[in-house]
C-alpha cells in the first residue's frame, strides 16, 4: 500500500485512489486517508485561481455554489434574515444555533465573519442586533458587491496579513465552509485564535467525514476546490496542538424538530459535475469505487406494489446502504474556545 506523510498530523497516510476526478477534465487526483487523525486529503496541491474564476463565471450553473447568489439576492427581503439562513441548510443552522443558543454573546459583542463572500451572513447578524458584526474576505469583487448591497461592514483583506495590521480582538469568529479549501488549515486556525479575546470562540463548519463509513473515499467537492475532508478527530488533534478547547454541534435536539436526512451510499457515488476542456460544465460518472451492497428483502418481495410504496420509508431505517442522521450529519460544526 502506497503511503505518504499526513499533511495534518504528520503520521503515515494511506493512498485510497489515484483517479479521483478533478474539477476540470482531464485532471485526476490522489486521495490519501490518515487513520491516526481520520483525515483525508488530495494530492497534488495546485494553484486554484483559474478554477475559482470558472466557478465565478458560471455561478448560476455550478451545483452547490449557485445557492450563495440566491441567498444574497433573497436575504434582504426576509422579515428575519437570520432565521431565513438558519432554515436554509445545516451549515447555517449549526453556525447560528451555536452562536445564539450555545455561546449567547451580548448584542454588542465583537463578531468577525471570515470568508464573508457576498456578505449575507454578516448582514443577517447585524439585522438580528449584533451591531458590531463585520465581514472580511480576500476577494475584491465579492467585498465590493457586499458593500454595495448591505453597507460598509466588510473589509477586503488577507486575514494572515490583516491580523498583523489590526490590534482588535473578537468575542466570536465565524467561518462557514472555508477550512476545507485552505492548503494549511492549522496555520489559518492558529491565526484566527490569535484574533480572539481570551475566552472567545471560533465557530466553523465543514463537510463531515465522520458521518460516512470508511468505504466512502471522498464525498466532498472535487479537488482542488476542496483539498481536505475533515472529521471530529481532525479537530481534536488541532485543538490539542493549539491548546484550545474543542466541542461539536450535537444534532440530537435539531432532529427532534426537523425530519432526519437519510443518505443512500449508492446514489452519492454515482456522478459529479466538472468542467470539460472547453470550460463547459458537464455531468460525469464518479471514480469506480466499490461499496458493499446490502439487500434486506429478496427479489420477489421487491415486485410487490406495497413494497414499492413503502421502500422509501423503510430502507433508510433498516438497510445498511443508508446512513441516517442523528447526533451527527454531513455537516460538521466545530467550536474552538480560546483558553483563559
Amino acid at each position: 500500500m502506497k503511503q505518504m506523510q499526513c499533511l495534518l498530523c504528520g503520521k503515515e497516510a494511506n493512498l485510497k485512489t489515484s483517479v479521483e476526478k478533478g474539477y476540470q477534465e482531464p485532471e485526476l487526483y490522489s486521495i490519501y486517508h490518515c487513520p491516526h487523525c481520520n483525515t483525508s486529503f488530495s494530492m497534488p496541491r495546485v494553484d486554484t485561481t483559474a478554477i475559482y474564476q470558472l466557478i465565478y463565471e458560471n455561478k448560476d450553473k455550478v451545483r452547490a455554489y449557485d445557492r450563495y447568489w440566491k441567498y444574497a439576492e433573497n436575504v434582504k427581503y426576509q422579515k428575519s434574515p437570520i432565521d431565513y439562513l438558519a432554515d436554509a441548510e445545516p451549515a447555517y443552522t449549526t453556525l447560528i444555533s451555536s452562536l445564539t443558543d450555545v455561546i449567547k454573546p451580548p448584542k454588542d459583542a465583537d463578531i468577525l465573519e471570515v470568508g464573508s463572500g457576498l456578505g449575507y451572513m454578516t448582514y443577517a447578524l447585524r439585522k438580528a442586533g449584533y451591531i458590531n458584526a463585520i465581514g472580511v474576505d480576500i476577494a475584491p469583487d465579492a467585498v465590493e458587491k457586499a458593500i454595495n448591497e448591505f453597507g460598509k461592514f466588510y473589509i477586503c483583506a488577507d486575514v494572515y496579513k490583516w491580523e498583523d495590521e489590526s490590534a482588535k480582538q473578537y468575542d466570536v469568529i465565524l467561518m462557514t465552509e472555508v477550512i476545507e479549501h485552505i492548503e494549511q488549515p492549522e496555520e489559518l486556525i492558529k491565526k484566527l485564535v490569535s484574533l480572539l479575546k481570551v475566552g472567545g470562540t471560533l465557530i466553523m463548519t465543514t463537510p463531515n467525514k465522520s458521518f460516512f463509513p470508511d468505504s466512502v473515499i471522498w464525498n466532498t467537492d472535487n479537488p482542488p476546490v476542496h483539498c481536505w475532508w475533515f472529521s471530529e478527530d481532525s479537530f481534536r488533534y488541532l485543538a490539542q496542538k493549539l491548546n484550545v478547547k474543542v466541542s461539536f454541534f450535537d444534532f440530537t435536539k435539531y432532529f427532534k424538530k426537523h425530519p432526519q436526512e437519510s443518505v443512500n451510499l449508492k446514489n452519492l457515488l454515482s456522478s459529479t459535475f466538472v468542467f470539460d476542456k472547453e470550460n463547459k460544465l458537464i455531468e460525469v460518472p464518479k471514480s469506480d469505487y466499490k461499496i458493499t451492497k446490502h439487500s434486506i428483502f429478496p427479489q420477489w418481495v421487491k415486485k410487490w406494489s406495497f413494497y414499492k410504496r413503502m421502500a422509501p420509508l423503510i430502507y433508510p431505517k433498516l438497510s445498511k446502504s443508508f446512513i441516517t442522521s442523528n447526533k451527527r450529519t454531513q455537516t460538521l460544526c466545530v467550536l474552538l474556545k480560546k483558553n483563559t
